[in-house]
């Protein structure tokens, strides 16, 4: 099973961090967080990946050709191919760019955000459903309490009630190859057009997953998830980089 991995957006809420590297290069702990994402797969044996590269998508290539993605690759038995897929390339865009070679089944997620999700029991989860494709569906984080009020008197007051926000598009994905068949233009958003053509064609599913999930949107998020890993209180699995 591949994986393929959208790493080409430009983190323009990271400011300074974005410079010199792409958001998927920003560290937490010593590592950069495309890394860690990969290190997660690769603990369900998922081994081979294709990054959709875009800004500085040379960073990302000459990590895995000259930096400590080398090391990785050898010892894990990673197959790793870095693409660059254009810097301005939507989300379907990035995967049209690749549509030639796309496999029958695959794997594709965000390269900024970390999860303990089963990915095994997700790719078990869109071959039984026999759909096109098939996205897990997670709790936002906490961020803000919750109140409720009625003629100027609060009636609830909840702190970080994330049970009570619904559910959201996590970012992990598994698609047959069909899928290129929504994206009738490279402009497309995968999280829109091509999402809402396939809900209108029911060829949609779900994995509902309710284990740790947090993406790295904002410099308050990489803070979080570079304490719980420094802390060693983290859920993802890293035994492919220890």
């Amino acid at each position: 099973m591949k994986a393929y991995i959208l790493a080409g957006g430009y983190g323009t809420r990271f400011a300074e961090k974005t410079d010199n590297v792409p958001k998927p290069m920003i560290e937490i702990g010593k590592w950069p967080i495309l890394i860690h994402i990969m290190s997660h797969y690769s603990s369900f044996q998922i081994k081979d990946f294709t990054i959709l590269a875009g800004y500085k998508a040379q960073v990302i290539e000459d990590y895995f050709l000259y930096g400590n993605g080398v090391r990785l690759c050898k010892t894990n038995s990673w197959k790793v191919e870095v693409i660059d897929t254009g810097k301005d390339a939507s989300t379907a865009g990035r995967l049209w760019a690749v549509r030639e070679s796309l496999p029958d089944k695959f794997m594709l997620t965000y390269g900024d955000g970390l999860s303990d999700i089963d990915v095994s029991k997700l790719l078990k989860s869109h071959i039984d459903s026999n759909l096109t494709a098939t996205v897990t569906a997670v709790r936002p984080p906490a961020r803000f309490g919750t109140i409720d009020f009625s003629s100027g008197i609060v009636t609830s007051f909840k702190e970080k009630d994330s049970q009570r926000t619904g559910w959201i598009n996590g970012g992990f994905f598994c698609f047959n190859r069909a899928i290129v068949d929504f994206i009738q233009d490279p402009s497309y958003s995968l999280e829109s057009l091509v999402m809402e053509s396939l809900v209108r064609e029911r060829q949609l599913g779900v994995f509902p997953f309710e284990g740790f999930w947090h993406p790295m949107d904002t410099l308050r998020d990489h803070r979080f998830l570079s304490k719980i890993y420094q802390d060693r209180q983290f859920r993802w699995n890293t035994e492919a980089l220890e």
